[in-house]
This record gives C-alpha cells, structure tokens and sequence, in this order.
C-alpha cells in the first residue's frame, strides 16, 4: 500500500496502520451484515460510546438475567451391557447482574419452556427467599408466552426483554456460559467444546463414547464451578461476588421481592398440562 501511495500520490502522506485499522473496524459491521445478517452485524458493531452507555443496577436483586444454554458435554442417560444412552443437557441461569451471583440454575433435558422458567424462579426462592425486581430475558416463545407473564405480574417481577438479534444484551448469562465451557467443561470426559475435531476423532474416541457424567453430576459440577466463582474477585474487582452480596442485602435489605416458599408460590408456578396419562 505504501509503494503504491507514494507512486500515485508523491506530495501526500500515507495513511498510518492506525488509521487503516480504523476503517476496517468501522467497515467491519456493514461487512458482517452481508455475511450473517442483523445478529452478525451487532456482535462485530463498536461499543457504544461512554456518554451513552445506561448506568446498570446498584444493588442485588435489582435486575438479573435469564438465560438457556445447550451444555458441550454428552450426560449417561442408561448403561446397557454394550452401549451407552448419553444426550446432552440443557441449562438454565439466573444470575444476578449487580454482583454476578448465580441465583438459581435448572438442568434438564428438554427444550427450554415454561418449566424450566417455573423452576429456575422456585430455585431462587428456595436459596434466597426473593426474587429480582426485574429480570432481563430474550424473546424466545418460552418468554412470551402467557404463563410467564402471568407468573412475573403475580410475583411483582418486571418482565425487561431485550433487543431482537442483538447478542451483547445479557451478556452476564453468556459469558458465565462461555466461562463454564472453556474452564470446567474442557477437563471432563465427553466434552464437545471443540466441534473442529469432530471428523479427525477415531469413533472410539466420541464423545458419546468417553461420557461417564450423568445428569446428576452435571448439576454437581455447575454448582462447584458457581462456588468457585462466587469466592473468586477475577483480575477486575477487589471483592468476590458472595462477599459482595452479603455487604449489598446488609445495606439494602429491602432489595429484592421478599417471597416465602409455601403452597400459595408452588400453584403460582406450576405448569398446566394439556395431557395426562395415569397407569
């Protein structure tokens, strides 16, 4: 580029690699618009500016968010004599934004819906006798659908959605997920953190194939991980989140929905089911 600027324009300065650097980053969004659509073009935009960022909660259990992950590890459903049953697991997170505790976490192996919402929240209130006064959730139909706003209105909670195809929302839920996936998952047996070796694994060597953890220890696993986490301050903070937690609800004890875990709460989140088989 320089060679070529100094042959076709001698009496100008080039631009400097900073400044090329620039116009790549600011052309980049428009660049992944072409290639992965709106979501794309989001995650590559540039952060916004300082003065227009919003100021988030500054107490716990202010707002937390909610979100599912499809977990990188095959679970032991059934041993036979010469196979093994695995699938993988889905999770569900609430996690509180302020300190970034975990609220509650949910294992299961079906689709997220209204149950894993339903029990996510009982599981918080279980742990902590409240809820959030606000949870962040994306728009997938388990989020919109009546059960879910019902239950939120009942409970007093504010339902707060985010933007459509806007990855960067939530990104507490995310990068707790991520977090998971490259510091704990990578150590366990029939791991599939890395789909790029999928075809040059011998079949021996799958993940299905290697899985010894059932569900169970699945759950036992994320719960250490949120442990280690909790007492653990990372490189930018001086207090680890648990500790941060009990200094917040001693200043604030009015934070949060005070919710008692009684009969009144389980009909409140119980699921309906259309069909019911009895034996």
């Amino acid at each position: 580029y320089r060679e070529s600027a100094d042959s076709e324009l001698p009496t100008t300065q080039p631009l400097s690699r900073n400044s090329i650097s620039k116009i790549v980053k600011t052309s980049s969004a428009s660049a992944a618009y072409g290639r992965g659509g709106r979501r794309a073009a989001n995650a590559a935009a540039s952060p916004t500016p300082v003065e227009e960022r919003v100021g988030g909660p500054t107490r716990p259990f202010e707002l937390a968010t909610c979100d599912h992950y499809l977990a990188d590890i095959e679970c032991v459903l059934i041993r036979s004599i010469r196979k093994k049953y695995t699938r993988r697991g889905w999770v569900t997170v609430l996690r509180d934004i302020h300190t970034g505790v975990m609220l509650s976490i949910w294992l299961g192996f079906r689709a997220p819906s209204r149950t894993c919402c339903a029990m996510v929240l009982r599981g918080c209130v279980r742990r902590h006798g409240r809820l959030p006064e606000g949870i962040v959730v994306d728009r997938g139909a388990e989020f919109r659908s009546v059960y879910f706003s019902a239950l939120l209105a009942h409970q007093g909670v504010a339902a707060v959605y985010r933007p459509t195809s806007h990855p960067r929302y939530g990104s507490e839920a995310e990068r707790f997920f991520g977090q998971f996936k490259s510091q704990w998952l990578d150590l366990r047996p029939g791991n599939t953190t890395n789909p790029s070796e999928g075809r040059a694994v011998s079949g021996s060597h799958k993940a299905a194939v290697a899985a010894e953890l059932t569900i169970a220890d699945l759950l036992t696993d994320l719960w250490e991980f949120c442990d280690w986490q909790n007492s653990n301050p990372g490189a930018t903070k001086t207090v680890p989140p648990a500790l941060l937690l009990h200094e917040c609800l001693t200043k604030f004890p009015f934070s949060g929905i005070p919710t008692e875990f009684n009969a009144a709460f389980a009909i409140a989140t119980a699921v309906d089911e259309t069909r019911i088989k009895l034996d």
